[in-house]
């Protein structure tokens, strides 16, 4: 046989014995692969499930916090929704000496008998009969606190919660009786609370209990609003004189 017939023969035999031993290779490395492949599949499907149960457990704890936070609110609301006018009581020497600064001293007892009229007719819910004898008041005593005390508490138990701000602001800053000033820092810290400026509602109500120690209400609204703070917050309906 001539020797590039035998040459021939030998490399066919070769490159088939190398297709045969390649293929066979790449068929283990699949199957090496693909079980590798599968074995790594129930880790992968683990931490998937690690990963569900952790977001069903946040999501249970912010449930849990919406409605620790709605109870905060309802209790806020039960202690607090009413804007309080103080009941007409007879004023102590003291009280009456912080009032004629700004009232000639012949009509004072009228003044404070048109304040009194005021405050129950409020009381009663006779806010447009209220609110006349206040500003009456109001424009022959231009700085008379009890006048925009009672002006300012009207108009936020009309809803009209700017304009009372700014009456109570007022009445604030000019003499008046401690328990009137205690409920007007009351009333402004409720209507901070329905702004939602939680900040300012605490400094409102802690003047308040500072001026009235015994201010139940302004209490109770601390201490809800302490467990907003924290919790985090809100809104209230009705104020009160």
């Amino acid at each position: 046989m001539h020797w590039i017939t035998i040459l021939g023969i030998i490399l066919i035999a070769t490159g088939t014995i190398v297709v045969y031993f390649g293929r066979n290779f790449r068929n283990r490395f699949d199957d090496e692969h693909f079980y590798q492949s599968i074995g790594g599949k129930p880790s992968q499907i683990d931490e998937l499930m690690k990963g569900n149960n952790e977001l069903l457990v946040r999501i249970e704890q912010y449930q849990k916090s919406l409605s620790e936070k709605n109870e905060i609110i309802q209790q806020l609301e039960a202690q607090v929704n009413e804007l309080n006018v103080p009941a007409p009581h007879k004023l102590t020497d003291e009280q009456i000496e912080a009032v004629p600064q700004v009232i000639p001293e012949t009509d004072f007892s009228d003044v404070i008998a048109q304040a009194k009229q005021a405050k129950s007719l409020c009381n009663k819910g006779r806010y447009d009969e209220a609110y006349k004898i206040a500003d009456d008041l109001r424009q022959k005593n231009p700085d008379f606190g009890l006048a925009y005390f009672l002006l300012g508490t009207i108009e936020m138990r009309k809803e009209h919660y700017d304009e009372g701000e700014k009456l109570l602001n007022r009445a604030i800053q000019r003499e008046l009786p401690d328990e009137d000033k205690a409920w007007a820092f009351h009333n402004l810290g409720i209507s901070s609370v329905r702004r939602e400026d939680f900040e300012k509602a605490k400094e409102f109500l802690g003047k308040a209990v500072e001026l009235k120690p015994d201010m139940e209400k302004s209490k109770k609204a601390l201490k809800y609003l302490a467990l907003h703070f924290a919790n985090t917050q809100y809104v209230i309906r009705k104020p009160r004189l």
